[in-house]
């Protein structure tokens, strides 16, 4: 800097939140990718959200603060990753939200193209990245390509695009503009995952919302996040419980947003019903007469689907909504 020159003032443009529950070295390794992006690290601040963690999050967050002072920690002692983002959301002071998962990292570049989305279309809302899984060793042989969305997997194509719902982008890897999201309610806590219970359906209800409000969401292939998955994660018996939540999940989520009647929860079970039948069949059939394990495990993993959808809507029949959760 030359002699009587002061140095410029940069603006804040956004808030990274980063939830997190007991993962202190996935943490870190995300925080650290987050802090060598190719961008001004006072344009950005990471506020941390510690979920209840028993491990060593605070000391890890600790460490980060002696020598980046954009990285802040909060926390948070009510269970569930919605009401984790709602308070760092609360707690950011930016006005861009971005989330991020704390299994996650970042391409040096993910933030600079993110921000360059809202910097060159004044409209957009909202915007998220590629997001690609990281496995742990190779990618299993049982695993269908059209499951991996359950691993955090998102790609709609090379190209910068708007999306129309249901697309859109995922939570490992999205920016919203704090006045948009504080004016749809933030994220419903009824929703979402609590702790080891992987409910879903938090991500999905918010741009619901989002879109219902004649939001512009926007898809940047360039903003790269990488989503790695833990080791006991990967097995068949993982990726159907997921399915099952899935299922039950999307039934929960009718019952929050619309107030199904009991004649819609019983038109909703016989018809979960059999396709739960017939994707057991068709899984049965599979087995029999193909060598492609990966086909025959996405056929069981839709039957459980079914199967979780059906448990909510038997649910809604007996009590009038579905908020079994187990």
């Amino acid at each position: 800097m030359l002699d009587g020159e002061e140095e410029k003032e940069v603006a804040l443009e956004v808030s990274i939140v980063i939830c997190t529950l007991d993962r202190a070295t996935q943490l870190a390794n995300a925080i650290r990718s987050i802090l060598g992006q190719d961008c001004d690290p006072r344009r950005y601040e990471i506020v941390v959200v510690d979920n209840c963690s028993r491990d060593r999050t605070p000391e890890v967050v600790k460490e980060f603060q002696i020598h980046a002072a954009n990285v802040r920690y909060v926390y948070e002692g009510r269970l569930g990753l919605s009401t984790a983002r709602n308070r760092g959301t609360a707690e950011s002071r930016a006005p861009i939200v971005a989330f991020f998962d704390d299994d996650g990292t970042a391409d040096p570049g993910w933030l600079e193209a993110l921000l360059e989305v809202f910097r060159e279309d004044a409209g957009a809302g909202a915007a998220g990245g590629l997001i690609e899984v990281g496995w742990p060793a190779e990618k299993p042989e049982w695993m269908p390509m059209d499951f991996q969305g359950y691993y955090g997997a998102c790609d709609y194509g090379n190209q910068r695009r708007h999306l129309t719902f249901p697309q859109y982008p995922y939570g490992a890897n999205m920016m919203i503009r704090r006045q948009i999201l504080e004016a749809i309610g933030g994220f419903n806590d009824e929703l979402g995952a609590k702790g080891t219970n992987i409910m879903q359906g938090d991500e999905l209800d918010v741009f619901q919302r989002l879109f219902a409000m004649n939001t512009r969401v926007v898809y940047e292939p360039r903003a790269v996040v990488h989503h790695w998955v833990p080791t006991e994660r990967v097995s068949r018996k993982w990726l159907l419980r997921r399915a099952y939540k899935h299922g039950l999940s999307n039934t929960r989520l009718s019952a929050v947003r619309t107030g199904a009647t009991r004649l819609t929860w019983v038109a909703l079970l016989l018809r979960a019903s059999l396709n739960s039948a017939w994707a057991a069949i068709s899984a049965a059939g599979g087995a029999i007469v193909m060598r492609n394990i990966a086909v025959v495990t996405s056929r069981i993993a839709y039957m459980i689907y079914w199967a979780g959808v059906a448990r909510g809507a038997r649910d809604g029949v007996v009590r009038g909504t579905t908020m079994t959760t187990q």
